[in-house]
């Protein structure tokens, strides 16, 4: 799956709003807090978990070229994904955000409910990122 959206603010600017940790609910209203577990946020080989409403989400961060690429590998409950996020720059300080996502599901049930996992993965992809924008365009504005 592939999403993409332009937000009027830096890719330096976009990156470092997605890997702050203290700002993560600000564009992932299900997230509650995140915990770092090895080494930095924003670099490759660093574990974290997200504990969000619905459980905890564990991170690892599979590559990171600042400010244009942030690779991850998500796991929650049956659900695995992958997300290769890569940060574009365009004229007047903006950039193009673009993901994509693979979802792996584990056992029966969730072969069962691939497509359904699917399409609410895309859905809720569109949600952060349009919350993303939001906010890193928000931050831009009050400088």
């Amino acid at each position: 799956m592939r999403l993409t959206i332009e937000i009027g603010a830096s890719p330096e600017d976009v990156f470092d709003l997605y890997v702050d940790p203290d700002r993560r609910s600000e564009w992932n209203p299900v997230a509650r807090s995140v915990a770092i577990e090895a080494g930095a946020i924003n670099e490759a080989g660093s574990r974290y978990v997200v504990e969000t409403r619905y459980g905890r989400m564990h991170v690892e961060v599979l590559e990171v070229e600042r400010p244009h690429r942030y690779r991850l590998r998500e796991r929650s409950g049956m659900m695995e994904s992958e997300a290769d996020m890569r940060l574009e720059p365009l004229p007047g300080g903006r950039c193009r955000v673009t993901v994509d996502a693979t979802f792996v599901r584990a056992g029966r049930a969730g072969r069962l409910l691939s497509p359904v996992m699917t399409a609410m993965g895309g859905w809720w992809g569109r949600g952060e990122l349009r919350r993303l924008k939001r906010v890193a365009e928000r931050d831009r504005a009050r400088r």
